[in-house]
């Protein structure tokens, strides 16, 4: 039978490119592909952000579906109606939603306290993105906060309640979590492995005083039932104080997830500065549920900036996020001092690499304010003089890769 449609083989042949043809098309597409990214390396460009930006200059916590390459910012502001707001904003699009008004609470269970309608608001909350293996229900965990707050200098009540927010069915929920109750906080980290959710630090308030909390909980997802396995169990002595507004990404060791976590403030009536050096990252091993602080380190450490977020560039999308390093990337209070990213890598000999981009950043039009990885690329999110949160640039893989 292949030997009777050898004309028509033929001829299909003769009208499309050859294997070798199509071959080569495919390496000059990569040395191209390459070579504009080297290219943008030396520019950045800045890009434009359509819809409705979050009309804040600082997120209160963030998230990050990789897969389908979207934003979460979760703002405060307490002129807004709603205080609490969720936006998203859909990296393939460049659009920014505000989908507040579009969550509402689900049914209560019966016995069960009513709730308000509306989302509510969370000020300093934590945030993070699930999506359940078995379901595909996608959500958004949001730990802690302060719930009736009118700014970030009030002192209203701390929260130590678990929100769930389904991100397709716009739809609200208070998760039942069993186990007993941890300490009420806010400005904590909370990061999700597989079907873990791990805090770590944070602050609360105790006799007319906000105090930083040294320590971690765990809750693990089981049978349809989430539990708190570890409740507030404090730091090992060997670990550094941790505080508030640290930071966290999980990484790829020997096959093994750990959680690479950095400083961040100690003394919530001093957080002018925060410090990055070799003893200011921590890895934290999942499996073992163990601290080991990277005494020690090569290259060149950020030292003392303003603020920083970390991200890592996902491994695969198909699993859980993870990558064998860190990109750190540091602010600062001075106007004239532009961002600069960092690479920082483990196990022994751990070393931290900056990427010289700080004087391209500085001759970009806008304030860049904001760094995440979504998907597979690395973002810097700015503004301009009009409108807030409305440019990003896209920092090249070449220059993290090295």
């Amino acid at each position: 039978m292949g030997r009777n449609r050898a004309p028509i083989v033929q001829a299909a042949a003769e009208a499309s490119p050859s294997r070798t043809a199509r071959q080569t098309s495919a390496k000059e597409a990569k040395v191209k592909a390459e070579r504009e990214d080297s290219t943008s390396l030396s520019t950045l460009t800045v890009q434009k952000l359509k819809g409705d930006a979050p009309p804040c200059e600082v997120p209160s916590s963030t998230a990050v579906d990789h897969e389908s390459e979207t934003l979460f910012f979760n703002t405060y502001d307490e002129t807004a109606k709603y205080g609490s707001e969720i936006y998203r904003c859909d990296m393939k699009k460049k659009k920014w939603t505000n989908i507040t008004k579009s969550i509402v609470h689900l049914p209560h269970p019966v016995g069960s306290p009513e709730r308000p309608r509306q989302l509510p608001s969370r000020f300093a909350g934590s945030m993070a993105f699930y999506k359940s293996k078995t379901t595909g229900q996608r959500v958004l965990f949001i730990f802690g906060g302060q719930v009736n707050g009118t700014d970030r200098n009030d002192r209203g009540e701390v929260s130590s309640e678990l929100i769930a927010i389904d991100v397709d069915r716009l739809r609200w929920w208070v998760v039942d979590v069993a186990g007993g109750a941890v300490a009420p906080r806010l400005q904590s980290t909370l990061v999700v492995v597989k079907d873990q959710l791990l805090i770590f630090g944070g602050k609360t308030y105790v006799d007319g005083q906000f105090e930083s909390i040294e320590s971690y909980s765990v809750c693990t997802l089981e049978g349809g039932q989430w539990t708190w396995d570890v409740r507030d169990e404090h730091y090992p002595d060997h670990v550094p104080l941790l505080g508030f507004c640290c930071d966290a990404v999980v990484v790829e060791d020997d096959n093994n997830q750990k959680i690479i976590l950095t400083v961040g403030c100690t003394d919530p009536d001093n957080t002018d500065t925060l410090e990055l050096v070799p003893r200011s990252f921590i890895i934290f091993d999942i499996g073992l549920r163990t601290f080991t602080p990277q005494l020690d380190g090569g290259g060149t450490f950020p030292g003392r900036v303003t603020w920083y977020d970390l991200g890592n560039l996902p491994g695969s999308l198909k699993s859980d996020p993870s990558s064998t390093s860190a990109i750190i990337c540091t602010f600062h209070a001075e106007p004239a001092q532009s961002p600069e990213l960092y690479v920082y890598s483990f196990p022994s000999p751990a070393g931290c690499r900056a990427l010289g981009l700080r004087k391209k950043i500085a001759a970009l039009e806008g304030n860049f304010e904001f760094f995440a990885v979504v998907g597979s690329k690395a973002y810097l999110f700015g503004w301009t003089r009009t409108n807030l949160w409305d440019i990003f640039t896209q920092i090249p893989s070449q220059a993290i890769v090295g």
